[in-house]
């Protein structure tokens, strides 16, 4: 009898409750302040149910609305956010473990346009308040915008800066800047991604493939600062532990597009910034959405992502260790010699059930029934995951697709809340009847980091934009390289572009315009390097600087395929071909009255190396590139040509082309000024029929006339050039952009100049050196 009843009045329970879920969906789910349903019904997953208890806090806080409609990796700001995935419902609520509801922190609907777009949020210190990127309409930017975790204290934090509209009317309607992922410093101030720097993706056809780049600012809103100043985009920046910001930068200098989207760490005034993973890395996973591991600054969870096609970054749980010497992941999940959570690898995908196969794109490899492996481009395939927050050293709040079925970003509750387990467990947390949930995050304080900056500043430099370098052994790391080759180091700057070459690019013959903006660079010059292998000099700040390794006929040994931002008047050492670091106490420069100062141009070594890298015999530097470095026959530059032509792009040039520069090489230096031009005339590169270039063959006449007694410009009167020539005739068959415009609109034309002489090449200033001090952690 009473076992009778207690049935019955399971029955008429759950039967109650079932019509509480039919009634929340066919109203909507619409938000109120009211607690809501845990999930709808047909929501339930087959998983097991994380319960009460079971995890240390009680509370998580989360973004629920449609996945982004993105089509690559790098476009929400752009591409991401079609008008179906605006709605009223879209929002921050907070989901409670023990009582299995959730309650609205702030929806949509309470804000500008009442149905607008939530991005990413980012959770205080003291987990009373969140910020969060919001866009209102498809034409409007995103901005940054501040609420309590009660829902009090709405605000806007970030406005659109004050000449956009006037800037807009003069490139294209509707252009704006989009203010993204912000996150509170431990100084009170927020950093964010922002598009303000005014650029655009260098391997895109149009202006509208924005690049946002680290900004920070006042909790006010204003004194909105520059941090970096990449030429391509960064993205979601996290405050560690030790007080630097952890966050994720795309990049390629002499790379493929598709590759090096990579991990950095700066400090929160833009100094010191560092490679922690990724850019030995020629695969073509995006490791994305950072978090630290508990109590770890170099141990790291991220989404791996592929490039295209996205909906806001979405594929497997990759665990990276950024300290071990190997640099580089272990095989695919399909490929001979894969182990599951294998030690021996820096990265661990703990969702090899699903994983973007190297060089294989667009889409992800899901793993099927029988255990091989099918490519699959929207996603239907299998599983996807997002947005991994570590709870412990072995399990993750997640974003879930739990379908396989469900295309990976047009279905609007494809993704539910999970616990993600090291071992491959898949434990149920919520779900939403129409919306997808994402950014999970434990509703707890934390201790607040230490505030890090740049130590050693000088004021000087840093009012002629200028940072300080110096190098104790550039032998150090450079395998292969023996010691004495490198006599020089040669400083060059990767350029952006910006928003005003857009008006160039269709059509356009300018390095501005598609495919073309890849390869400008800018040679700041060149730096000696002492025989001990050691250089101490001034580079440019606030510029995408990276080195070239050069013999001393100015051919390259090595170079660096990376890039770095020097704040100004910061100063930095480095021991070796590794990275600089900040000066550490030991190793302060000589007073200013020792050392002479001049205008310098130049730059640290190469190239950037994790420090876990040195000393540990891993090779980070690419193949050395050009012909041989040995001595051209009968002491012509016929090898020399060949590189310097390969360097300007004509590779391929024809015999004429050849014939004609090697009689500028042949002819006096004191005739090199009046001769160079013709270099330069319309025609005179021009690539053969065949395709291969070929090398004439010296003039009889010439090999057989004596040599002459070196001129002062240390080069033979009918011999080569001379070292002080060498980079004048480089800098000359360098193809400059016609026009490169600049940030605030102002638009820097490339006129013709007078030719330089050796003075002006050679002449990057060397300082006195110092002494440096052993060096522990160094940065890049």
């Amino acid at each position: 009898m009473t076992d009778t009843r207690t049935v019955a009045v399971a029955r008429s329970l759950s039967a109650v409750a079932l019509g509480m879920l039919l009634l929340s969906a066919a109203l909507g789910g619409a938000a109120s302040a009211a607690d809501q349903p845990a999930a709808a019904a047909g929501a339930q997953p087959s998983h097991p149910i994380v319960q009460p208890g079971e995890l240390a806090f009680e509370e998580i806080i989360f973004v629920k609305r449609r996945p982004y409609s993105s089509d690559h990796y790098y476009t929400d700001i752009n591409n991401g956010t079609s008008a179906d995935r605006f709605d009223a419902r879209n929002g921050i609520y907070i989901f409670n473990l023990r009582t299995r509801k959730e309650r609205p922190v702030v929806t949509a609907a309470q804000m500008p346009g009442g149905k607008g777009f939530l991005g990413k949020i980012s959770l205080s210190f003291d987990a009373k308040k969140v910020v969060f990127d919001f866009r209102e309409n498809p034409g409007a930017g995103f901005r940054v915008w501040e609420v309590g975790v009660d829902g009090q204290g709405l605000r806007q934090v970030a406005k659109a800066p004050p000449d956009e509209e006037e800037k807009a009317a003069r490139w294209h309607k509707g252009w704006h800047t989009d203010d993204i992922h912000p996150a509170y410093l431990p100084d009170g101030r927020i950093i964010f991604s922002s598009s303000r720097c005014e650029r655009t993706v260098l391997c895109g056809g149009s202006a509208h493939l924005t690049v946002p780049t680290l900004h920070r600012m006042k909790a006010d809103g204003t004194q909105v600062e520059q941090l970096s100043f990449s030429p391509v985009s960064e993205f979601c920046p996290v405050v560690l532990d030790d007080g630097r910001v952890m966050y994720h930068r795309w990049e390629y200098v002499d790379k493929g597009a598709r590759v090096s989207k990579t991990l950095w760490s700066m400090n929160p005034d833009g100094s010191c910034p560092q490679e922690m993973f990724g850019l030995s890395d020629d695969a073509t996973p995006v490791y994305m959405y950072p978090q630290p591991m508990p109590g770890s600054t170099s141990r790291v969870v991220c989404v791996g992502t592929c490039h295209f096609p996205q909906g806001g970054c979405l594929g497997s749980i990759l665990l990276v260790d950024c300290d071990m010497g190997i640099r580089v992941p272990g095989p695919d999940p399909d490929e001979p010699g894969f182990v599951p959570l294998d030690p021996q690898y820096p990265v661990v995908n703990i969702t090899p059930q699903v994983f973007v196969e190297r060089h294989t794109e667009p889409g992800w490899h899901f793993r099927t029934a029988d255990g091989t492996y099918v490519h699959d481009r929207n996603g239907q395939k299998g599983s996807l995951y997002t947005h991994p927050f570590p709870v412990d050293q072995k399990r993750f709040l997640v974003s879930y697709k739990v379908k396989a079925e469900d295309h990976y970003k047009n279905v609007p509750n494809a993704y539910a809340l999970y616990l993600l387990g090291i071992d491959g467990t898949h434990r149920f947390i919520h779900a939403d009847a129409d919306l997808s949930c994402w950014h999970p995050t434990p509703l707890v304080p934390r201790p607040l980091p230490p505030q890090v900056q740049c130590e050693h500043r000088d004021e000087a430099c840093a009012s002629k934009e200028q940072a300080v370098c110096v190098l104790a052994d550039i032998y150090r790391g450079m395998d292969g390289v023996q010691r004495g080759e490198v006599k020089w180091i040669r400083v060059n700057e990767v350029l952006p572009r910006y928003w005003s070459t857009g008006r160039r690019w269709n059509p356009s013959l300018s390095s501005s315009s598609w495919k073309g903006a890849l390869w400008p660079r800018v040679q700041w010059g060149v730096v000696p390097v002492e025989s001990d292998g050691s250089a101490h000099f001034l580079v440019p700040a606030r510029r995408n600087i990276f080195y070239q390794a050069l013999d001393k006929d100015f051919r390259e040994i090595q170079r660096e395929r990376t890039y770095v931002n020097y704040a100004p008047g910061e100063g930095r050492q480095a021991a070796g071909a590794v990275p600089p670091a900040q000066l550490s106490p030991g190793a302060a420069l000589r007073p200013e009255g020792q050392r002479r100062r001049r205008q310098a141009r130049t730059g640290h070594p190469l190239p950037h190396r994790h420090p876990a890298a040195a000393g540990r015999q891993v090779r980070q530097v690419p193949q050395r590139e050009g012909p041989a470095r040995q001595a051209p026959p009968d002491g012509r530059n016929h090898h020399l040509l060949q590189h310097l032509l390969r360097g300007t792009g004509q590779a391929r040039a024809g015999r004429a082309a050849y014939q004609r520069v090697h009689v500028l090489l042949q002819g006096r230096p004191g005739q090199l000024e009046r001769r160079l031009p013709a270099a330069q005339e319309p025609g005179l590169l021009q690539e053969q029929a065949d395709g291969h270039a070929q090398r004439p063959q010296a003039p009889p006449e010439r090999q057989e006339q004596p040599r002459q007694a070196p001129d002062e410009h240390g080069a033979d009167a009918d011999g080569p050039l001379g070292r002080q020539q060498l980079p004048v005739l480089w800098q000359l068959l360098r193809p400059a952009p016609p026009a490169v415009g600049q940030a605030g609109d102002q638009e820097r034309r490339v006129r013709p100049r007078r030719l330089p002489s050796p003075r002006d090449l050679r002449g990057v200033h060397r300082l006195p050196r110092a002494a440096v001090a052993p060096v522990g952690r160094t940065g890049t």
